[in-house]
């Protein structure tokens, strides 16, 4: 039943990102203020779940009506668009501004506590907190 195979490997990215935000949560509940509480938080993060995956549902199935059969199992969907049409490429140009948008969310949360841990190294720990 089981037999390894190079294939598994093709849901490696979606298990980094899952381990690799969830350090950010933290950061995110700070950032909601002082009115932060563990409900609201958890409001929040139920919204954005529902949300994400009405979103990323409504996609999939727009993408799997518009491509179907022709696409392969391991296939970038957006090279079976033409590359001169606008919209295909307002498209591209909306996942690169959101890949650029959402790499900074794990970049903040590794540059604070660089930050917090060299204000304790030099000794100005008032000001780590």
């Amino acid at each position: 039943w089981l037999s390894p195979t190079t294939s598994a490997f093709l849901s490696l990215p979606t298990f980094v990102v899952a381990l690799g935000y969830h350090y950010c949560i933290p950061q995110v509940y700070h950032a909601m203020g002082p009115d932060a509480t563990p409900d609201r938080f958890h409001r929040a993060v139920i919204i954005a779940t529902v949300l994400s995956t009405v979103m990323y549902s409504v996609l999939a199935t727009i993408g799997y009506l518009t491509v179907g059969a022709h696409a392969d199992d391991n296939a970038n969907l957006m090279n079976l668009f033409p590359r001169d049409d606008r919209i295909v490429s307002l498209v591209r140009a909306g996942i690169a501004a959101h890949i650029v948008c959402v790499f900074p969310l794990m970049a903040l949360t590794v540059r604070d506590s660089l930050h917090r841990a060299l204000l304790r190294i030099i000794g100005e720990d008032e000001l780590a907190e």
